[in-house]
């Protein structure tokens, strides 16, 4: 426990990780943070076994402050295979990293991601770390760098049911091509519900 001094009060944080009874209040900051942006269920993906199955209770950190989630970081298990040389990684992919408006720029976020790093390192569970941001310098700081990699998503289609699916194939070049607002579009109405392990 941590206690923090903000003008003339005196707040009490607790920095821990997130507990199954718990995880509804993650999901709920996820929506104030960021908004309803996604339809509903998205953020619940993140606990659900059918969208990560290699999920442990843990791997969701939080900052508590006086009682009150205020800030998440997530750790996503991803299994990552070189096209290079056909080797798997275990990758932890951090995702969540959310803080409550009023609790922002107060070190809660990066405190959390230093545990996480830490956490990460301890278990040697992970070959690499990566995540995608808009704000690369809060990171960096955390030693992460900025890279551009190429990458490529394979999709095995074997336990896709085609009949339970009321979808229109187009080529992704027409798409592309002709209107990519259209694929922003999916993206944003229809996210993708399962993680790729």
């Amino acid at each position: 426990m941590m206690t923090s001094a903000v003008g003339n009060d005196t707040l009490s944080i607790v920095y821990r990780p997130i507990q199954h009874h718990e995880q509804q209040q993650v999901i709920d900051l996820h929506y104030a943070v960021f908004g309803a942006r996604f339809k509903s269920g998205y953020y619940d993906r993140c606990f659900m076994p059918t969208a990560s199955p290699q999920y442990k209770e843990g791997d969701t950190l939080g900052a508590w402050c006086d009682g009150k989630l205020v800030s998440t970081v997530h750790i996503r298990r991803l299994i990552i295979r070189s096209g290079d040389d056909n080797v798997e990684y275990r990758c932890g992919n951090i995702v969540g990293v959310a803080t409550l408006e009023e609790y922002r720029k107060q070190g809660y976020s990066r405190e959390l991601l230093r545990m996480t790093i830490d956490k990460m390192k301890e278990r040697n569970e992970f070959d690499i770390s990566f995540l995608r941001t808009q704000i690369p310098k809060h990171y960096s700081i955390l030693e992460w760098e900025q890279i551009s990699i190429p990458s490529h998503i394979i999709v095995e289609w074997k336990n896709f049911n085609f009949e339970s699916s009321n979808v229109e194939w187009r080529s992704t070049v027409d798409v592309v091509s002709t209107d990519g607002q259209f694929l922003l579009k999916i993206h944003s109405n229809k996210a993708c519900a399962y993680q790729f392990d």
